[in-house]
């Protein structure tokens, strides 16, 4: 995968052979992981927030009765206070992953790795590093996107339900509408 994401990077991975190398990417790596990481799961809350603001779909339950009749979850969405909270803690999470990632880039590479020929700057080798770790991160991107389309669909089987419930149907129509 590290040999795909840029192009003449394969003759710089053929001399990523020793283990001081391969742990020093390794380390950056999971660096870049852990912001990515961190970055994706505060853009969710923050779309959380920002569809609970948008629509008024904060945390919300219907009777468990309700919920089985209707082939649904009694419960979906968080409340604001708690959306608020892990976007606080994600925020401070970001900031640490940040300074984490550049104090590990200030110092120079070590010596193993700035005497490879061909050379290896930091640049070149953050590129490659990113590549790969944003490849590797396309499921949970998958993921995060369908946990957003869920929360909507939820949400808007939890408002409709409701409604028609708020409308006092008789036994007859509640048949009727479990039939469509």
């Amino acid at each position: 995968m590290l040999i795909s994401s840029l192009e003449g990077v394969d003759k710089i991975v053929k001399r990523l052979n020793t283990s001081e190398k391969i742990n020093y990417i390794r380390q950056y790596a999971c660096l870049i992981h852990r912001l990515f990481y961190v970055q994706l799961r505060e853009s969710q809350w923050k779309y959380y927030y920002d569809i609970g603001m948008q629509e008024n779909i904060w945390f919300s339950l219907v009777s468990k009765k309700l919920a089985a009749m209707n082939s649904m979850h009694h419960t979906y969405g968080c409340s604001k206070t708690l959306i608020v909270q892990r976007l606080t803690t994600l925020q401070r999470q970001l900031q640490e992953a940040s300074q984490a990632l550049q104090e590990f880039g200030n110092p120079p590479l070590p010596q193993c790795l700035s005497e490879m020929k061909p050379s290896l700057d930091f640049t070149t080798m953050s590129a490659m590093v990113t590549a790969v770790v944003g490849k590797g991160q396309h499921k949970l991107k998958q993921q995060c996107e369908y946990n957003k389309k869920i929360l909507k669909i939820d949400s808007t089987d939890h408002r409709l339900v409701q409604y028609v419930y708020d409308l006092k149907p008789n036994k007859q129509q509640i048949r009727s509408i479990r039939n469509i």
